[in-house]
Protein backbone atom coordinates (compact mmCIF):
# COMPACT_ATOMS: atom_id res chain seq x y z
CA UNK A 1 0.00 0.00 0.00
CA UNK A 2 1.50 3.06 -1.16
CA UNK A 3 2.24 5.95 1.86
CA UNK A 4 0.71 9.43 1.40
CA UNK A 5 2.97 12.28 1.97
CA UNK A 6 2.78 13.29 5.56
CA UNK A 7 2.04 9.38 6.97
CA UNK A 8 5.18 7.25 8.23
CA UNK A 9 5.58 3.89 6.73
CA UNK A 10 5.80 1.81 9.78
CA UNK A 11 8.59 -0.21 8.68
CA UNK A 12 10.79 3.21 8.32
CA UNK A 13 9.73 4.05 12.02
CA UNK A 14 10.85 0.08 12.79
CA UNK A 15 13.47 0.42 11.12
CA UNK A 16 14.61 3.80 12.95
CA UNK A 17 13.71 2.54 16.34
CA UNK A 18 15.68 -0.02 15.81
CA UNK A 19 19.01 1.39 15.21
CA UNK A 20 18.27 4.05 18.07
CA UNK A 21 18.94 0.88 20.24
CA UNK A 22 22.63 1.71 19.58
CA UNK A 23 21.86 5.34 20.47
CA UNK A 24 20.33 3.86 24.22
CA UNK A 25 23.50 1.79 25.12
CA UNK A 26 25.65 5.14 23.93
CA UNK A 27 23.57 7.49 26.50
CA UNK A 28 23.25 4.24 29.01
CA UNK A 29 26.62 3.80 28.95
CA UNK A 30 27.52 8.00 29.81
CA UNK A 31 25.56 7.76 32.60
CA UNK A 32 25.93 4.32 34.26
CA UNK A 33 28.92 5.70 36.39
CA UNK A 34 27.83 8.99 37.46
CA UNK A 35 26.23 7.36 40.83
CA UNK A 36 27.75 4.08 42.17
CA UNK A 37 31.89 5.64 42.48
CA UNK A 38 31.61 5.56 46.55
CA UNK A 39 30.09 1.93 46.70
CA UNK A 40 33.00 0.88 44.04
CA UNK A 41 35.67 2.53 45.35
CA UNK A 42 35.02 4.13 48.97
CA UNK A 43 35.28 0.54 50.69
CA UNK A 44 37.54 -2.21 52.29
CA UNK A 45 38.50 -5.32 49.66
CA UNK A 46 36.86 -8.80 50.58
CA UNK A 47 39.48 -11.15 50.02
CA UNK A 48 36.55 -13.85 49.35
CA UNK A 49 34.95 -11.81 46.73
CA UNK A 50 35.49 -12.89 42.97
CA UNK A 51 34.99 -10.57 41.16
CA UNK A 52 35.47 -8.54 43.70
CA UNK A 53 33.08 -5.86 44.51
CA UNK A 54 34.64 -2.83 46.21
CA UNK A 55 37.65 -1.89 43.74
CA UNK A 56 39.92 1.44 45.60
CA UNK A 57 40.80 4.15 42.85
CA UNK A 58 42.09 7.16 43.37
CA UNK A 59 40.91 10.40 42.23
CA UNK A 60 43.45 10.07 38.85
CA UNK A 61 42.43 6.12 38.29
CA UNK A 62 38.52 7.15 38.27
CA UNK A 63 39.34 10.28 36.06
CA UNK A 64 41.12 7.72 33.66
CA UNK A 65 38.39 5.08 34.40
CA UNK A 66 35.37 7.49 33.37
CA UNK A 67 37.71 9.48 30.51
CA UNK A 68 38.53 6.06 28.45
CA UNK A 69 35.05 6.08 27.53
CA UNK A 70 35.66 9.64 25.53
CA UNK A 71 38.93 8.27 24.42
CA UNK A 72 37.29 5.08 22.93
CA UNK A 73 35.05 7.00 21.30
CA UNK A 74 37.29 9.03 19.40
CA UNK A 75 39.08 5.72 18.05
CA UNK A 76 35.70 4.49 17.14
CA UNK A 77 33.96 7.45 15.61
CA UNK A 78 37.48 8.31 13.23
CA UNK A 79 36.87 4.61 12.21
CA UNK A 80 33.10 4.63 11.72
CA UNK A 81 33.40 6.09 8.36
CA UNK A 82 35.35 3.36 7.02
CA UNK A 83 33.34 0.63 8.27
CA UNK A 84 29.94 2.35 7.31
CA UNK A 85 31.21 2.15 4.03
CA UNK A 86 33.21 -1.05 3.24
CA UNK A 87 30.43 -3.25 5.19
CA UNK A 88 27.42 -0.56 4.67
CA UNK A 89 25.23 1.33 7.43
CA UNK A 90 23.27 -2.23 9.06
CA UNK A 91 25.83 -4.36 9.40
CA UNK A 92 28.08 -1.73 11.20
CA UNK A 93 25.48 -1.08 13.33
CA UNK A 94 24.88 -5.25 13.62
CA UNK A 95 28.50 -6.16 14.77
CA UNK A 96 28.73 -3.17 16.39
CA UNK A 97 26.34 -4.62 19.14
CA UNK A 98 29.89 -7.20 19.83
CA UNK A 99 32.11 -4.68 20.47
CA UNK A 100 29.12 -3.14 22.93
CA UNK A 101 29.25 -6.98 24.60
CA UNK A 102 32.52 -7.49 25.26
CA UNK A 103 32.68 -4.12 27.08
CA UNK A 104 30.07 -4.76 28.81
CA UNK A 105 30.66 -7.96 29.71
CA UNK A 106 34.71 -6.91 30.85
CA UNK A 107 33.16 -4.22 33.29
CA UNK A 108 30.75 -6.77 34.56
CA UNK A 109 33.27 -9.11 35.52
CA UNK A 110 36.52 -6.94 35.81
CA UNK A 111 38.75 -7.98 38.68
CA UNK A 112 40.50 -5.07 38.70
CA UNK A 113 40.57 -1.46 37.80
CA UNK A 114 42.72 -1.98 35.31
CA UNK A 115 40.08 -4.09 33.39
CA UNK A 116 37.10 -1.43 34.37
CA UNK A 117 39.02 0.64 32.21
CA UNK A 118 39.67 -1.46 29.34
CA UNK A 119 36.23 -2.25 29.39
CA UNK A 120 35.20 1.43 29.55
CA UNK A 121 37.30 2.13 26.52
CA UNK A 122 35.89 -1.04 24.37
CA UNK A 123 32.39 0.69 24.94
CA UNK A 124 33.65 3.67 24.06
CA UNK A 125 34.97 2.67 21.19
CA UNK A 126 31.38 0.91 20.30
CA UNK A 127 29.77 4.13 21.31
CA UNK A 128 31.79 6.04 18.66
CA UNK A 129 31.14 3.59 15.91
CA UNK A 130 27.70 3.79 16.46
CA UNK A 131 27.23 7.91 16.56
CA UNK A 132 28.88 7.72 12.64
CA UNK A 133 26.37 4.64 12.02
CA UNK A 134 23.26 5.64 13.07
CA UNK A 135 22.77 9.20 12.66
CA UNK A 136 23.73 8.02 8.65
CA UNK A 137 21.44 4.71 8.63
CA UNK A 138 18.36 6.78 9.74
CA UNK A 139 18.85 9.49 7.53
CA UNK A 140 19.32 7.69 4.63
CA UNK A 141 16.03 5.52 4.99
CA UNK A 142 14.15 8.48 5.85
CA UNK A 143 11.68 10.71 3.61
CA UNK A 144 12.69 13.78 2.83
CA UNK A 145 9.52 15.09 4.43
CA UNK A 146 9.88 12.81 7.94
CA UNK A 147 13.92 13.17 7.65
CA UNK A 148 14.11 15.68 10.92
CA UNK A 149 11.34 14.10 12.82
CA UNK A 150 12.98 9.97 12.26
CA UNK A 151 16.87 11.92 12.75
CA UNK A 152 16.07 13.03 16.23
CA UNK A 153 15.20 9.76 17.19
CA UNK A 154 19.21 9.08 18.12
CA UNK A 155 19.13 11.91 20.32
CA UNK A 156 16.08 10.58 22.35
CA UNK A 157 17.58 7.15 22.43
CA UNK A 158 20.47 8.62 24.04
CA UNK A 159 18.56 10.32 26.64
CA UNK A 160 16.37 7.50 27.76
CA UNK A 161 19.58 5.61 27.64
CA UNK A 162 21.01 8.37 30.57
CA UNK A 163 16.95 8.28 32.14
CA UNK A 164 17.14 4.54 32.76
CA UNK A 165 20.69 4.89 33.87
CA UNK A 166 19.95 6.99 36.63
CA UNK A 167 16.72 5.86 37.39
CA UNK A 168 18.73 2.21 37.99
CA UNK A 169 21.14 3.53 39.97
CA UNK A 170 18.43 4.44 42.67
CA UNK A 171 18.55 1.27 43.20
CA UNK A 172 21.83 -0.63 42.56
CA UNK A 173 24.51 2.10 43.18
CA UNK A 174 25.47 -0.53 45.95
CA UNK A 175 28.59 -2.70 46.72
CA UNK A 176 26.54 -5.67 46.05
CA UNK A 177 24.38 -3.64 42.95
CA UNK A 178 26.73 -1.78 40.53
CA UNK A 179 28.17 -4.77 38.97
CA UNK A 180 24.38 -5.58 38.00
CA UNK A 181 24.19 -1.61 36.39
CA UNK A 182 26.98 -3.00 33.87
CA UNK A 183 24.59 -6.35 33.20
CA UNK A 184 22.14 -4.32 32.31
CA UNK A 185 23.72 -2.70 29.88
CA UNK A 186 23.93 -6.35 27.50
CA UNK A 187 19.92 -5.99 27.33
CA UNK A 188 20.12 -3.02 24.52
CA UNK A 189 22.82 -5.05 22.37
CA UNK A 190 21.10 -8.15 22.74
CA UNK A 191 17.67 -6.75 21.74
CA UNK A 192 19.33 -4.85 18.52
CA UNK A 193 21.26 -8.42 17.81
CA UNK A 194 17.53 -10.04 17.59
CA UNK A 195 15.54 -7.49 15.59
CA UNK A 196 18.04 -5.70 13.35
CA UNK A 197 18.08 -8.82 10.80
CA UNK A 198 14.46 -7.66 10.15
CA UNK A 199 15.88 -4.32 8.92
CA UNK A 200 16.82 -3.30 5.18
CA UNK A 201 20.68 -1.63 4.19
CA UNK A 202 19.74 1.94 3.45
CA UNK A 203 18.98 2.42 -0.37
CA UNK A 204 21.51 5.14 -0.50
CA UNK A 205 24.68 2.37 -0.07
CA UNK A 206 23.30 -0.15 -1.87
CA UNK A 207 23.41 2.12 -5.25
CA UNK A 208 27.06 3.28 -4.07
CA UNK A 209 27.97 -0.45 -4.37
CA UNK A 210 26.12 -1.21 -8.21
CA UNK A 211 23.60 -2.91 -6.37
CA UNK A 212 20.69 -1.48 -8.15
CA UNK A 213 18.13 -3.90 -7.74
CA UNK A 214 18.19 -4.42 -4.09
CA UNK A 215 18.21 -0.83 -3.44
CA UNK A 216 15.18 -0.36 -5.72
CA UNK A 217 14.13 -3.69 -2.79
CA UNK A 218 14.95 -1.65 0.08
CA UNK A 219 13.15 1.51 -0.99
CA UNK A 220 9.99 -0.77 -2.02
CA UNK A 221 9.52 -1.54 1.95
CA UNK A 222 10.60 1.33 3.03
CA UNK A 223 8.45 3.72 1.16
CA UNK A 224 5.54 1.90 0.25
CA UNK A 225 5.09 2.20 -3.62
CA UNK A 226 6.35 1.11 -6.94
CA UNK A 227 9.58 2.77 -7.31
CA UNK A 228 9.20 2.68 -11.09
CA UNK A 229 7.07 5.41 -9.91
CA UNK A 230 8.77 7.33 -7.66
CA UNK A 231 11.87 10.03 -8.64
CA UNK A 232 13.74 9.37 -5.53
CA UNK A 233 15.15 6.30 -7.08
CA UNK A 234 16.88 7.71 -10.04
CA UNK A 235 18.08 10.85 -7.55
CA UNK A 236 19.31 7.89 -5.16
CA UNK A 237 21.22 6.18 -8.49
CA UNK A 238 22.49 9.61 -9.72
CA UNK A 239 23.40 10.86 -5.85
CA UNK A 240 26.11 7.95 -5.56
CA UNK A 241 28.98 10.69 -6.31
CA UNK A 242 29.21 13.09 -8.62
CA UNK A 243 33.23 12.87 -8.57
CA UNK A 244 33.06 9.18 -9.58
CA UNK A 245 32.92 7.67 -12.85
CA UNK A 246 29.84 5.59 -13.61
CA UNK A 247 27.87 4.52 -16.49
CA UNK A 248 24.08 3.40 -15.79
CA UNK A 249 23.09 0.35 -17.74
CA UNK A 250 19.56 -1.07 -18.83
CA UNK A 251 18.33 -4.61 -19.89
CA UNK A 252 14.96 -5.31 -21.35
CA UNK A 253 14.92 -7.90 -18.61
CA UNK A 254 16.36 -7.03 -15.26
CA UNK A 255 16.58 -3.79 -13.34
CA UNK A 256 18.63 -0.87 -14.12
CA UNK A 257 22.68 -1.65 -12.85
CA UNK A 258 25.80 0.21 -11.89
CA UNK A 259 29.18 0.28 -13.89
CA UNK A 260 31.26 2.13 -11.76
CA UNK A 261 35.27 3.15 -11.70
CA UNK A 262 34.90 4.72 -7.88
CA UNK A 263 37.84 5.07 -5.45
CA UNK A 264 36.28 5.35 -1.67
CA UNK A 265 36.99 8.86 -0.04
CA UNK A 266 38.87 9.05 3.11
CA UNK A 267 38.99 11.74 5.45
CA UNK A 268 41.53 13.58 4.11
CA UNK A 269 39.95 13.45 0.70
CA UNK A 270 36.99 15.17 1.99
CA UNK A 271 39.25 17.69 4.04
CA UNK A 272 40.81 18.30 0.44
CA UNK A 273 38.06 18.45 -1.56
CA UNK A 274 37.22 22.53 -2.28
CA UNK A 275 33.00 21.31 -2.99
CA UNK A 276 33.16 20.27 0.67
CA UNK A 277 34.97 22.47 2.10
CA UNK A 278 31.60 24.70 2.81
CA UNK A 279 29.04 22.05 4.20
CA UNK A 280 32.05 20.21 6.43
CA UNK A 281 32.55 23.23 8.37
CA UNK A 282 29.53 24.13 8.84
CA UNK A 283 28.89 20.52 10.28
CA UNK A 284 32.20 20.25 12.35
CA UNK A 285 31.67 23.25 13.54
CA UNK A 286 28.24 22.56 14.84
CA UNK A 287 30.06 19.61 16.75
CA UNK A 288 32.49 21.64 18.26
CA UNK A 289 29.63 23.50 19.82
CA UNK A 290 27.56 21.21 20.94
CA UNK A 291 30.38 19.90 23.00
CA UNK A 292 31.27 23.51 24.33
CA UNK A 293 28.46 24.67 25.20
CA UNK A 294 28.77 23.81 28.98
CA UNK A 295 26.12 20.75 28.83
CA UNK A 296 28.16 18.32 30.38
CA UNK A 297 28.71 20.59 33.28
CA UNK A 298 25.62 21.66 34.04
CA UNK A 299 24.29 17.55 33.75
CA UNK A 300 27.46 16.34 35.51
CA UNK A 301 27.68 19.03 37.92
CA UNK A 302 24.24 18.83 38.74
CA UNK A 303 23.90 17.11 41.64
CA UNK A 304 26.86 18.60 43.30
CA UNK A 305 25.75 21.92 42.67
CA UNK A 306 22.37 20.88 44.17
CA UNK A 307 23.77 19.34 47.37
CA UNK A 308 25.18 23.13 48.08
CA UNK A 309 21.38 24.06 49.31
CA UNK A 310 19.40 20.61 49.77
CA UNK A 311 19.43 17.01 51.28
CA UNK A 312 21.50 14.22 49.15
CA UNK A 313 18.19 13.12 48.63
CA UNK A 314 16.85 15.89 47.02
CA UNK A 315 19.99 16.74 45.16
CA UNK A 316 19.21 12.87 43.54
CA UNK A 317 15.74 13.78 42.53
CA UNK A 318 16.80 17.25 41.01
CA UNK A 319 19.37 15.36 39.18
CA UNK A 320 16.32 13.06 37.73
CA UNK A 321 13.77 15.97 36.65
CA UNK A 322 16.58 17.24 34.93
CA UNK A 323 16.70 14.08 33.04
CA UNK A 324 12.98 13.63 32.75
CA UNK A 325 13.25 17.63 31.26
CA UNK A 326 15.89 16.90 28.33
CA UNK A 327 13.68 13.72 27.77
CA UNK A 328 10.46 15.85 26.73
CA UNK A 329 12.38 18.31 25.55
CA UNK A 330 14.37 15.98 22.93
CA UNK A 331 10.85 14.64 22.36
CA UNK A 332 9.12 17.84 21.92
CA UNK A 333 12.23 18.67 18.84
CA UNK A 334 11.19 14.91 17.43
CA UNK A 335 7.75 16.87 16.72
CA UNK A 336 8.94 20.47 16.16
CA UNK A 337 11.88 20.05 13.82
CA UNK A 338 9.71 19.07 10.53
CA UNK A 339 7.81 22.09 10.96
CA UNK A 340 9.99 24.72 11.97
CA UNK A 341 13.18 23.38 10.47
CA UNK A 342 16.78 22.80 11.56
CA UNK A 343 17.99 26.29 11.65
CA UNK A 344 15.36 27.67 13.93
CA UNK A 345 15.49 25.12 16.49
CA UNK A 346 19.45 26.06 16.32
CA UNK A 347 19.29 29.04 17.16
CA UNK A 348 16.21 28.84 19.17
CA UNK A 349 18.54 26.41 21.55
CA UNK A 350 21.52 28.86 21.30
CA UNK A 351 20.27 31.94 22.46
CA UNK A 352 18.24 30.23 25.16
CA UNK A 353 20.84 28.58 26.48
CA UNK A 354 23.15 31.72 26.62
CA UNK A 355 20.44 33.53 28.10
CA UNK A 356 20.22 30.91 31.10
CA UNK A 357 23.81 30.87 31.36
CA UNK A 358 23.89 34.37 31.64
CA UNK A 359 21.28 34.03 34.21
CA UNK A 360 22.73 31.64 36.48
CA UNK A 361 26.02 33.80 36.97
CA UNK A 362 23.57 36.53 37.87
CA UNK A 363 21.52 34.35 40.16
CA UNK A 364 24.35 33.20 42.16
CA UNK A 365 26.20 36.81 42.22
CA UNK A 366 22.68 38.08 43.87
CA UNK A 367 22.45 35.64 46.09
CA UNK A 368 19.07 34.51 44.82
CA UNK A 369 16.99 32.31 46.12
CA UNK A 370 18.21 28.10 45.77
CA UNK A 371 14.97 27.53 43.50
CA UNK A 372 15.60 30.08 40.79
CA UNK A 373 19.34 28.06 40.14
CA UNK A 374 17.37 25.19 40.12
CA UNK A 375 15.32 26.15 37.23
CA UNK A 376 18.25 28.37 35.60
CA UNK A 377 20.02 24.51 35.64
CA UNK A 378 16.83 22.51 34.30
CA UNK A 379 15.90 25.26 31.30
CA UNK A 380 19.21 25.61 30.85
CA UNK A 381 19.21 21.76 29.74
CA UNK A 382 15.95 21.87 28.27
CA UNK A 383 16.86 24.32 25.76
CA UNK A 384 19.13 22.31 24.78
CA UNK A 385 17.64 19.24 24.10
CA UNK A 386 15.25 21.04 22.16
CA UNK A 387 17.87 21.75 19.37
CA UNK A 388 21.81 21.64 20.01
CA UNK A 389 21.32 18.18 21.48
CA UNK A 390 20.05 16.60 17.77
CA UNK A 391 20.17 18.64 15.03
CA UNK A 392 24.60 18.51 14.60
CA UNK A 393 23.97 14.23 14.27
CA UNK A 394 21.17 14.48 12.09
CA UNK A 395 22.43 18.16 10.12
CA UNK A 396 25.35 16.21 8.71
CA UNK A 397 24.19 13.58 6.50
CA UNK A 398 21.95 16.14 5.32
CA UNK A 399 24.77 18.66 4.06
CA UNK A 400 27.20 16.07 3.08
CA UNK A 401 26.54 14.35 -0.20
CA UNK A 402 25.81 10.36 -0.22
CA UNK A 403 29.68 9.95 -1.36
CA UNK A 404 31.43 11.35 1.17
CA UNK A 405 29.04 11.20 4.21
CA UNK A 406 31.24 8.13 5.31
CA UNK A 407 34.34 9.84 5.74
CA UNK A 408 32.30 13.59 6.45
CA UNK A 409 30.75 11.28 9.72
CA UNK A 410 34.37 10.28 10.93
CA UNK A 411 35.16 13.75 10.96
CA UNK A 412 32.39 15.46 12.40
CA UNK A 413 31.68 12.45 14.92
CA UNK A 414 35.70 12.48 15.97
CA UNK A 415 35.42 15.97 16.38
CA UNK A 416 32.88 15.82 18.56
CA UNK A 417 34.30 12.84 20.80
CA UNK A 418 37.41 15.07 20.54
CA UNK A 419 35.92 18.45 22.25
CA UNK A 420 33.87 16.54 24.88
CA UNK A 421 36.95 14.99 26.29
CA UNK A 422 38.56 18.35 26.18
CA UNK A 423 36.12 19.88 27.77
CA UNK A 424 36.39 16.54 30.35
CA UNK A 425 39.53 17.45 31.31
CA UNK A 426 39.49 21.48 31.71
CA UNK A 427 35.97 21.25 33.41
CA UNK A 428 37.33 20.73 36.74
CA UNK A 429 40.07 23.42 36.91
CA UNK A 430 38.01 25.66 35.23
CA UNK A 431 34.87 25.06 38.05
CA UNK A 432 37.37 25.26 40.43
CA UNK A 433 39.49 28.31 39.63
CA UNK A 434 35.87 30.68 38.19
CA UNK A 435 33.30 28.72 40.09
CA UNK A 436 29.72 30.10 38.32
CA UNK A 437 31.36 32.40 36.39
CA UNK A 438 32.70 29.56 34.28
CA UNK A 439 28.73 29.99 32.85
CA UNK A 440 30.07 33.15 31.52
CA UNK A 441 32.44 31.47 29.15
CA UNK A 442 29.50 29.42 27.89
CA UNK A 443 27.37 31.86 26.96
CA UNK A 444 29.65 33.81 24.97
CA UNK A 445 30.34 30.69 23.10
CA UNK A 446 26.58 30.17 22.60
CA UNK A 447 25.91 33.59 21.52
CA UNK A 448 28.69 33.19 18.94
CA UNK A 449 27.66 30.41 17.95
CA UNK A 450 24.48 31.57 17.33
CA UNK A 451 26.02 34.15 15.29
CA UNK A 452 27.50 31.60 13.09
CA UNK A 453 24.34 29.58 12.84
CA UNK A 454 22.34 32.48 11.48
CA UNK A 455 24.86 33.30 8.80
CA UNK A 456 26.51 30.23 7.92
CA UNK A 457 24.24 27.14 8.79
CA UNK A 458 21.53 26.30 5.84
CA UNK A 459 18.02 24.89 6.69
CA UNK A 460 18.05 21.61 5.15
CA UNK A 461 14.33 20.67 5.92
CA UNK A 462 13.33 19.30 2.65
CA UNK A 463 16.82 19.66 1.02
CA UNK A 464 18.95 16.75 -0.52
CA UNK A 465 22.44 17.06 0.30
CA UNK A 466 23.30 17.44 -3.80
CA UNK A 467 20.28 20.52 -3.13
CA UNK A 468 22.40 21.69 -0.60
CA UNK A 469 25.62 21.26 -2.16
CA UNK A 470 24.71 23.37 -5.33
CA UNK A 471 23.88 25.93 -2.59
CA UNK A 472 27.18 26.11 -0.84
CA UNK A 473 28.88 26.46 -4.23
CA UNK A 474 26.41 29.41 -5.51
CA UNK A 475 27.41 31.31 -2.05
CA UNK A 476 30.83 30.56 -2.68
CA UNK A 477 30.99 32.01 -6.29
Amino acid sequence: MASSDGELNRFVLFCALVASLTSFSFGYHSGVINQPRDAMTNCTPVAEEYPPNCLPMNDWQWGTFVSMYLFGGIFGALSGGHWTTSLGRRRTIFYNNIVFILGGVCMALGPSASALTLGRFIVGVAAGIGTVAVPMYISEISPVEKRGTLGTFNQLGIVVGILFSVLIGIQLATREGWRTMFWWSLAAPIIQLCLLPFCVETPAWLSSQALARDSRDALRKLRGVSVAEADEAASMLQSVSPLDVEVVTESPTSSPTLERDTKALSISDTLKSPQLRNCLTVAVCLHTIQQFSGINVAIYYSTTIFQQSYSPNTAIALTVLISVVNLIMTGLSTVLIDRLGRKTLLLTSELGMAACATGTVLATKSEANPGVLVALLVAFVGMFAIGLGAVPWLILPELVPTHAVGPAASLGTGVNWSSAFIVALISPPAIAAMGYDVFLVFAAILFASAAFTFKRVPETKGQSPEAIERAFALHSE
